[in-house]
């Protein structure tokens, strides 16, 4: 069953400019690869060729009102808070989303 459209009203200054994301993508930190399997270093890398499409990506998906799947799916680790950790209390989950999904603009 498809989702259903958000009531939102998509302005045009809400749509993410193939600039801002070259930006975003040029000064990624080094993070753990999710599971799209594309490491930060890559996207840095091939900012200058990705920029555009994944701009096209987001817009769309802004403009539809609906955001894929994939990009809303992590992998879960656990980190421990304390130095011997003996109980689940004793960590803290971490979410490593898609690399790709990045536009915190």
């Amino acid at each position: 069953m498809a989702s259903r459209l958000k009531h939102t009203a998509v302005n045009a200054e809400d749509f993410i400019k193939e600039e801002v994301l070259f930006h975003m993508l040029d000064h990624l930190r080094p993070t753990a690869t999710g599971l799209d399997g594309v490491p930060a270093w890559f996207l840095r890398l091939s900012a200058p060729v990705f920029a555009a499409p994944i701009s096209h990506l987001f817009n769309k998906s802004l403009a539809a009102g609906i955001v894929p799947t994939q990009w809303k799916t992590a992998i879960i680790s656990t980190i421990p808070i304390i130095a011997n950790p003996q109980q689940p209390s004793d960590f803290r989950p971490i979410s490593v989303t898609p690399c790709s999904a990045i536009p915190h603009a």
